[in-house]
């Protein structure tokens, strides 16, 4: 990968340790580097915005590294400092312009991208979209990443026997938190008190949170008990 030295073009107060792949950066952006922030307080007795900025951009692109074809650019969007109305920066803008006209932030999906592009192509498939404050979910296997609406990756299909049912909590609920499991004998509500039972009943996946959801998975145990 062919390298953009950045040498000749350091401010005071700023300490080149490395170069940047071009790949990532436009020549524009050759002021993007690596530097001592502690050393700029030292001498300006804080960092300056774009010392915060450029901080943060290297550290989100040194967490990208993970994922083919991300880059930490991808996740940040700008907009004029007097309006609110925001662009997703693209490879081919530089990051770092007048930020008395331009301010900056992480994209509001940023986290729920970086999970899209680890996933595999079969879960990619099963992702979904709604709009915010919305209750139905549609699929989705190309999320469009708009700020209106949400995005998820619905829990993989719960069965017992071969009967589909709500899948089940996988997670440590917050204590006293209320919640039903079901038994061959019926279903029942309960509270999350991290007694022996709790842990028990979240580890061999009997938690809901609803008593409809949990009267389905016990109709459908006792089906497949019966052997139907």
């Amino acid at each position: 990968m062919k390298e953009l030295n950045v040498v000749g073009y350091l401010p005071k107060g700023f300490k080149f340790v490395g170069t940047i792949p071009r790949s990532i950066m436009s020549d524009q952006s050759c002021l993007l580097i690596r530097f001592d922030i502690e050393r700029e307080k030292e001498e300006f007795g804080q960092p300056d915005p774009y010392t915060e900025l450029k901080a943060q951009f290297l550290k989100d692109e040194e967490g990208c590294k993970c994922v083919d074809g991300l880059f930490a650019i991808d996740l940040y969007q700008y907009s004029a400092i007097d309006e609110n109305k925001w662009h997703t920066l693209k490879r081919s803008d530089s990051i770092f312009t007048d930020l008395t006209k331009y301010k900056y932030r992480h994209h509001p999906h940023a986290d729920k991208f970086i999970e899209y592009l680890k996933c595999s192509d079969e879960d990619k498939e099963r992702w979904e979209w709604r709009m915010l404050g919305g209750s139905r979910w549609y699929p989705t296997d190309e999320p469009m990443w708009n700020e209106d609406c949400e995005y998820r990756l619905p829990p993989k299909p719960f069965f017992i026997g071969k009967y589909k049912v709500p899948p089940p909590v996988t997670e440590i609920p917050e204590i006293k938190k209320q919640y039903w499991f079901f038994r061959f004998d019926g279903f029942f509500k309960a509270s999350w008190d991290n007694l022996l039972a709790d842990k028990e009943r979240l580890k061999c996946n009997l938690i809901r949170l609803t008593e409809q959801d949990a009267k389905q998975c016990h109709e459908a145990l006792i089906e497949t008990l019966k052997g139907n």
